[in-house]
């Protein structure tokens, strides 16, 4: 994936994607995704790929 991405003919040098849910590591005393975790695998780390990144990046653009 290219270092820079172009928006509207400005360059967009970084980008944050944050999909928050019951598989959250924030622990939130607010969070209302606590009651849904056990619907979630027990892996300690749930990542996007690389692959999957580069897609919604490209949708979101």
């Amino acid at each position: 994936m290219a270092s820079e991405l172009l928006l509207r003919g400005k360059t967009l040098d970084s980008a944050l994607i944050e999909l928050v849910g019951a598989d959250c590591n924030l622990d939130c005393t607010y969070c209302f995704y606590l009651e849904r975790a056990s619907e979630f695998p027990d892996a300690k780390v749930h990542r996007m790929s690389e692959g999957v990144l580069e897609e919604a990046v490209k949708q979101i653009l």
